[in-house]
């Protein structure tokens, strides 16, 4: 609760401290305090060691789990493994289709690889799921108002109609 806390406010550095005694008592096998260690390296822009905790923490759980893969899945693509954590991704995705955040970052980096066939599916089953979509720390008006920006997007570039 301490690392969710300072995360909250910001303060990074002191998150990871409470962060890595945690795993340091759990002898880095608490799934959960893995997968902080690495949201928080990916704060910082450490893809490579999140990638390293990401990846210890689903090897470490009984069942796959889609919020750590999903964060697995954008660490690889930002390390500079991109069709791994696309793959990353739509797994995240095949384990929870209507996680608002999975398609948020699916769009995403469907957008950044020129998948635009793909990113239209995805808005489009945005909006025809709306009142099944799920969301965590956001509220939905945040994804609706993305979705509305990649679909000018969408639009403007590729001249079709979303």
């Amino acid at each position: 609760m301490i690392a969710d806390i300072q995360y909250k406010k910001g303060e990074i550095g002191k998150a990871s401290k409470a962060i890595d005694f945690l795993n340091d008592q759990t002898d880095h096998k608490d799934p959960m305090g893995l997968y902080v260690k690495g949201v928080l390296e990916m704060e910082k822009n450490h893809w490579k060691e999140a990638r390293a905790f990401l990846l210890k923490a689903m090897e470490t759980l009984d069942k796959d789990n889609h919020e750590i893969m999903r964060c697995y899945g954008l660490s690889e693509y930002r390390y500079g493994n991109r069709e791994k954590g696309i793959q990353q991704l739509e797994r995240a995705r095949d384990l929870h289709v209507f996680d608002a955040e999975i398609i948020y970052n699916l769009i995403e980096l469907y957008l950044l690889e020129k998948k635009y066939r793909k990113a239209s599916e995805l808005i489009k089953f945005f909006y025809d799921n709306k009142e099944d979509i799920e969301v965590y720390d956001k509220k939905l008006s945040f994804y609706e108002s993305k979705m509305k920006l990649f679909s000018a997007y969408l639009n403007a570039y590729t001249h079709k109609k979303i």
